[in-house]
């Protein structure tokens, strides 16, 4: 087990390997599965989703870290829209890490927040026009899918926490 740099949490092997996984699902998400996706703001969820389960594990600087490397990784390999991109990342990493700070970082209203704020983040960066799906309609869809993402990651971490409980 490895201990988590600012909470001591212990982190399990299991729990490393589906942190991993998970980072493998958000490239699939925004790379190999973009085009088959045809919802309007589908590539929210899987980067808020990450972004609010990694802050659980990672140290701060980590967190700014990955979210740089990602970011700038989809924005040069061409799977994101503009290099904007990597401010959507870095600017929600920063604020997750701001949030963790404080008790209000662990709530369930914290996640939901960051994922709408990554998905307002993430419509706001596409160029205008360069979708044919009307401009609010995207935005909701981004909104929609980032809140999905942040929700889906508290319940992750919940049960964690749980399971760490119990053991």
């Amino acid at each position: 087990m490895a201990e988590h740099a600012l909470t001591g949490a212990r982190v399990t092997v299991p729990q490393a390997v589906v942190l991993l996984g998970l980072v493998g699902m958000s490239f699939l998400l925004e790379t190999a599965f973009a085009g088959a996706i045809r919802l309007p703001g589908h590539r929210a969820l899987p980067g808020a989703f990450v972004l609010l389960l990694l802050a659980d594990y990672l140290a701060p600087l980590l967190l700014v870290g990955f979210a740089g490397v990602t970011s700038v990784v989809l924005a040069a390999t061409g799977f994101a829209e503009s290099m904007t991109l990597i401010g959507v990342w870095l600017v929600t990493a920063g604020l997750i890490v701001l949030a963790r700070r404080k008790e209000f970082g662990k709530t369930a209203l914290c996640f939901l927040l960051m994922g709408i704020l990554f998905g307002f983040l993430r419509s706001i960066s596409n160029a205008p026009g360069f979708h044919r799906t009307p401009e609010i309609l995207r935005l909701a869809g981004h909104l929609a899918f980032g809140a999905t993402g942040g929700l889906a990651a508290w319940a992750a971490v919940k049960g964690s926490r749980r399971l760490e409980r119990k053991s």
